[in-house]
């Protein structure tokens, strides 16, 4: 069982009066996290003659307090510090070039406490560009007998203003140059604050950013969320039990700055607990609120950013977007950029505007690694549109597409016939991406084959749908599984009231041994909801389908599994799946949550927790429900998986006691 968090219902910080998250830190405040060695970098940067410095992360990851802290040392060396943030700037300055180099030069004039003398050098004979290079080196930089630090904030409003960035992106970089000989220019150092990557086309040898000293802020990791919770008077135990703590959160939000530290706002005034938090977080009561409602208004002011948005949640990562689109989510921080290609950058989002974009049941919370799910399209919901009236190429040689059922990040699902069978039955066709290199072929071959011997075996089961076939076709790979025409549970849920005791016995006795076969061949099927359970409409039989995010277990040792992807639907994962260290009880744990949702007609994200996290949720079902089975489930539902029954067959033998007992 985790550890009771204290410091959400009696904390210690009560004493003091925390600044509310939101604005930059101040220089004496207690709460800023050092990032280094980011400062001493920047630090060492600053003392360069002539050196760029550029600072890039999403809005609200520390960009601003950092740099307070860069020009506070500046000062302390005794030079001159600038500060300039183009939010300031009327619109009608980014009209024309001329007219935002004159506002420009004027500023910085006044910020270094000199009375402007655009006039005195500025000619439109030479040029606005020249004129600016003049004013600053014969009039603004002479003034001074020190270096000057200049600070350029929120510089990707410029890049929003193609003309004007053309014009003085390049001259910043010109500068930097002509530091090299020209005495003046060698007293500035330009620092270059911006919420995204440069996304205007400049030559290489004329952008500011490909010189000087890059840096990138990132999320908050474990230790610094964890010196951020302390600074905030939290102390959740020793170091194992405040991690897993904090992993819950990070899970949940990312390691945002802002959005960590609204969290231990509210749990250091001792207004919310972890668990309420945790909850709460997607509702547009909680604290996340406002937030949320500012993301979704710019959101909805841009249709095509919108749309790059729901094409991100649809597909979980895609590997490119429009460039401006992605650029402008990740200066959001609704999306992070990777080698592996764009996502969303946390779960609290995915929920979020999971239900404000997307009609119900439309998205998976899935981050699924090799197949998305297998089902056709549930008795009950409206039929997809047809896309092939009559496919002229057969898959296989056999297999003809009728309608697209639907599409992920890696895979198309088709609703297709076979041909070479009498009357043409039905089957569901899995395509997955063509996306491999050339030299991945082999090994991307490979894991298809084991992943069809896995569906292979397992398919042996009843009630689980048959593999039919697998193949590969122009580098494209195929898997031909049974057609299943039923209901999914997650429609009977929403169709019935809470089931009674006995309807969770039956319900539990179809499944528990399908999962004890899953698990006795050495595959964990790590997505076990509703979504995901069918009632057959030939028999009524309930059916376990979509093992496209299911995995055998590999070891690396015999005590220590090996860390894989996390997928996985939240509400139903549990924390060590999340942290992607799957075990076979994980899905015990995904089993039990669908079960409680079944006596509680509550999804996993709207049942109350305990402040260990612990679910609490038997005030919610019959009274009158077994208080052996109820103690079965909370076994089940464990959050530490080694206080977790371990098996099916255990869950099974306890269960039929149960039955037995009356």
């Amino acid at each position: 069982m985790l550890p009771e968090i204290e410091n959400s219902q009696t904390p210690g910080p009560r004493k003091r009066d925390f600044e509310f998250p939101g604005a930059p830190l101040s220089l004496d405040s207690p709460l800023y996290v050092p990032r280094s060695p980011v400062e001493e970098q920047i630090y060492q940067a600053v003392e360069k003659p002539g050196s760029v410095i550029r600072i890039q992360a999403p809005r609200r990851m520390g960009k601003s307090s950092l740099l307070t802290r860069v020009l506070a040392h500046a000062e302390t060396l005794g030079y001159q510090v600038a500060k300039l943030d183009f939010q300031t700037a009327d619109e009608a300055v980014f009209s024309h070039p001329d007219k935002f180099l004159r506002w420009f030069s004027s500023n910085v004039s006044w910020k270094l406490r000199l009375r402007p003398r655009l006039d005195d050098y500025w000619d439109s004979e030479i040029g606005s560009k020249v004129s600016c290079t003049f004013y600053f080196e014969d009039y603004v930089l002479e003034q001074s007998d020190r270096p000057v630090v200049l600070a350029l904030n929120e510089v990707n409003l410029v890049f929003e203003q193609p003309e004007i960035a053309k014009d003085f992106l390049p001259l910043l970089r010109y500068w930097h140059e002509q530091s090299k000989q020209v005495e003046a220019f060698q007293k500035l150092r330009l620092v270059i604050v911006h919420s995204t990557e440069v996304y205007v086309p400049l030559q290489i040898h004329q952008s500011p950013f490909n010189v000087g000293l890059p840096i990138k802020l990132a999320e908050f990791n474990l230790a610094q969320t964890q010196d951020l919770a302390r600074r905030y008077g939290l102390d959740w135990g020793n170091g194992e039990e405040e991690a897993v703590q904090l992993t819950a959160l990070l899970s949940v939000v990312g390691g945002s700055p802002y959005r960590l530290s609204l969290a231990f706002y509210y749990l250091a005034r001792g207004e919310l607990t972890l668990a309420e938090v945790l909850q709460t977080a997607a509702s547009p009561l909680g604290i996340y609120g406002n937030h949320l409602q500012d993301l979704l208004v710019t959101l909805q002011q841009d249709p095509n950013l919108k749309a790059a948005l729901g094409q991100v949640m649809t597909q979980d990562r895609v590997a490119e977007l429009d460039p401006i689109a992605t650029y402008k989510l990740n200066s959001l921080g609704l999306v992070k950029l990777g080698e592996q290609g764009i996502e969303l950058s946390c779960e609290l989002y995915r929920r979020y505007f999971q239900s404000q974009f997307m009609p119900a049941g439309a998205l998976q919370t899935a981050v699924t690694e090799s197949l998305e799910p297998l089902q056709p399209e549930p008795v009950g919901v409206s039929t997809p549109v047809p896309v092939f009236a009559q496919d002229s190429i057969l898959l296989g040689g056999r297999y003809c597409r009728l309608d697209q059922l639907g599409q992920g990040g890696f895979s198309t699902t088709y609703l297709a016939e076979d041909t070479h069978r009498p009357g043409n039955p039905q089957c569901v066709i899995k395509q997955l991406a063509g996306w491999f290199n050339p030299e991945d072929l082999a090994d991307a071959r490979r894991l298809f084959a084991t992943e069809a011997q896995t569906l292979e075996q397992l398919g042996n089961h009843e009630q689980i749908p048959r593999l039919l076939a697998y193949f590969e076709q122009e580098d494209n790979f195929y898997i031909v599984q049974e057609f299943v025409l039923g209901t999914p549970l997650s429609q009977e849920m929403v169709n019935q009231p809470p089931w009674s005791g006995s309807e969770a016995i039956d319900f539990l006795l179809s499944i528990l041994p399908v999962l004890d076969f899953v698990h006795q061949h050495q595959t964990i099927h790590r997505d076990i909801k509703p979504d995901n359970i069918m009632r057959r409409q030939r028999d009524g039989q309930l059916i376990l389908i979509d093992f496209g995010v299911a995995k055998k277990l590999m070891r690396s040792s015999p005590t220590q599994p090996q860390r894989t992807v996390a997928v996985g639907t939240w509400g139903y994962a549990p924390l060590e799946q999340q942290q992607g260290h799957p075990q076979f009880n994980s899905d015990l744990y995904a089993l039990g949550v669908t079960t409680i949702q079944g006596l509680t007609a509550c999804p996993p994200d709207q049942l109350p927790r305990t402040d260990e996290l612990e679910l609490d949720w038997r005030s919610l079902a019959d009274p009158e429900l077994n208080p052996w089975l109820a103690t079965l489930l909370e076994g089940m539902v464990k959050q530490n998986y080694q206080e977790r029954y371990q098996s099916a067959a255990e869950v099974l033998a306890d269960l039929r006691m149960i039955t037995g007992y009356g």
